[in-house]
């Protein structure tokens, strides 16, 4: 692999150390390439291959990390204490392990365990993984010239894989999604006792933390719009030879204009609140995502029980997200004009 775009400030040579992690990695040996990312990282904390490889290798350790297997065994499922075992077991193993898995997603179900404990999984290990991992992509993008080489040894492919700041964006953009998501889920109360969860007053209702966790959700889809923007700019700009490049330009640069400007206008609703977005030539809709944060919802089940009361009292702005839509018509006559 070969890198480039490292700080001029680095006090420390670490390319011993990630020529060791490179190696470890085209033998398939993870768990020695994560420990060789996170000792260049301490020993240079600005290098850039050392935050991406650290960011990369951290993310997935979560998979095998004390939390996780504790979680994960009231499932049921035993999952491994190694990456390396989580990636080599056998194909029977590998592919039992992730049919049992699949009921880590539903949890709101399973009588072992209550949403509750699926949001304090989200908070004290999810998100916090999340975080150290985008913060070190943020290094990484600090590296105007960065560039790095998946090789096939690495990736078992039939051709080399450059990554650059390209790809690093858009990294950064998925990793800020699902940390707002998280944060979304996390704000409110899910458990229930009883087989009618509507019926229970707290169910749906938001959290003593609900709202700051809802302004860490706006704050982290407006990273993810900003880093959308940065890599669509960044992409669109390479002058190098881009048939190595694992995400390609526009074929037509009016269509990256147009992703642009939707981006920027969900970006600027989230931070600055009322935006028009037009839906076509002759629909507009105006959105202030901003105020759907900042104040959220108190209670869920208000809407639920509205719209089966005939919408009796609801309230069609959804919390303020579209301040136009007033009412049902309104909505049926945006309806018709997208038809």
């Amino acid at each position: 692999a070969s890198i480039s775009g490292c700080s001029t400030a680095s006090q420390v040579d670490v390319t011993g150390t990630l020529s060791e992690a490179q190696t470890q990695l085209a033998s398939g040996d993870l768990d020695g390439a994560r420990e060789s990312y996170e000792s260049a990282l301490a020993a240079d904390p600005t290098n850039a291959e050392a935050n991406f490889g650290a960011a990369m290798l951290g993310v997935l350790n979560v998979a095998v990390d004390e939390n996780t297997r504790t979680f994960a065994s009231k499932f049921g499922v035993n999952m491994p204490t190694t990456l390396n075992e989580l990636f080599n077991t056998t194909p029977t193993t590998s592919a039992t392990a992730i049919i049992n898995f699949s009921s880590f997603f539903q949890a709101a179900t399973t009588p072992e365990i209550t949403p509750g404990e699926v949001q304090s999984y989200m908070e004290n290990t999810l998100i916090p993984a999340l975080d150290t991992a985008l913060n070190r992509l943020a290094v990484v993008e600090s590296n105007s010239n960065f560039k790095y080489t998946i090789t096939t040894d690495m990736s078992g492919g039939d051709s080399d894989i450059e990554v650059d700041l390209g790809e690093i964006y858009a990294l950064d953009l998925l990793g800020s999604l699902i940390r707002g998501m998280l944060y979304e889920a996390v704000s409110y109360n899910w458990d229930y006792t009883t087989s009618d969860p509507l019926s229970e007053p707290n169910f749906g209702t938001l959290k003593s933390n609900g709202s700051a966790n809802m302004a860490n959700a706006r704050s982290a889809y407006a990273r993810a719009m900003e880093k959308w923007i940065s890599g669509i700019n960044y992409i669109a700009n390479e002058a190098d030879d881009q048939s190595d490049d694992a995400i390609p330009k526009f074929s037509n640069p009016s269509e990256k204009d147009e992703w642009l400007s939707y981006i920027g206008k969900v970006k600027n609703s989230l931070e600055n609140g009322d935006t028009t977005i037009e839906l076509n030539p002759t629909a507009d809709i105006v959105v202030d995502l901003k105020q759907y944060y900042s104040s959220p919802i108190s209670d869920l089940k208000t809407y639920v029980n509205a719209a089966k009361d005939n919408f009796t009292g609801f309230d069609f702005t959804i919390n303020g997200a579209f301040p136009q839509m007033q009412t049902q018509a309104d909505w049926e006559n945006l309806y018709n004009s997208l038809r």
